[in-house]
């Protein structure tokens, strides 16, 4: 497990992305699930459980079969509960998998984003390290804000668990690709000469870049005037 955590709006679900994308066009990715708190679908727990399943079947015919047959068990079908599904359709068919295969399978990544806005986060947490401890071919990578309940976790299994403050890096050049990136793709010459101020007012938060530059291109009318009054720090 890798353990990306960071302040709010430091980049860490830009990353999150990032390293998805370039994943995928490898043929790496098992899947990913992308947690928000205020969605009901992206902050229960089991839907991270359901997800997590569905994709290691994805990349492993093995633990397919053996899933299928999960899913017709009775104990599944009358239990929403986190700790018992997880059991259901990930500890159990994965420990089949392990006692069946002689070799390991193709390795694989799955990206969980922002964990801190699932509900009951140091559970989710605790089965991902259970997850890993089975699947030594799986790689799960974590992005969230660093609380309390999913650090206690976490670093009670420090041997898998490696981890990385983004805040602590320093994000100056990527900040300035980016916005330098923006500006071409979107044609906002207002914002050219300025990439350098912009990127030192976010100090080091992306998504303060992020809106700013959305807004400047969202914006039909009134460019200059939008971008001056940030430059002074007059932008409501």
């Amino acid at each position: 497990i890798f353990w990306l955590y960071g302040v709010a709006g430091c980049g860490k679900s830009a990353v999150a992305v990032s390293i998805s994308e370039a994943l995928h066009s490898k043929g790496g990715l098992a899947g990913t699930f992308f947690c928000k708190q205020d969605e009901i679908e992206r902050h229960a727990p089991c839907r991270v459980v359901d997800t997590l399943a569905y994709c290691i079947a994805s990349v492993n015919t093995v633990f397919k079969d053996f899933l299928i047959k999960a899913l017709d068990d009775p104990e599944f079908k009358r239990t929403t509960a986190l700790e018992m599904r997880g059991e259901i359709l990930l500890r159990r068919p994965l420990a089949m998998l392990s006692r069946t295969l002689s070799g390991s399978p193709k390795r694989a990544t799955f990206v969980l984003d922002a964990l801190d806005e699932c509900e009951d986060g140091d559970k989710v947490a605790a089965l991902l390290v259970d997850i890993s401890k089975l699947t030594p071919w799986l790689s799960i990578i974590v992005t969230s804000r660093d609380v309390p309940d999913i650090r206690k976790v976490f670093e009670a299994t420090k041997n898998l668990v490696d981890e990385r403050n983004l805040y602590d890096d320093d994000a100056h050049e990527d900040l300035l690709a980016y916005v330098r990136h923006r500006i071409e793709a979107d044609k906002l010459d207002c914002l050219k000469g300025h990439e350098i101020e912009l990127v030192k007012q976010a100090e080091g938060l992306f998504i303060w870049l992020h809106t700013v530059v959305e807004l400047v291109a969202v914006s039909k009318w009134g460019r200059q005037e939008i971008v001056d009054n940030i430059l002074e720090r007059r932008l409501s």
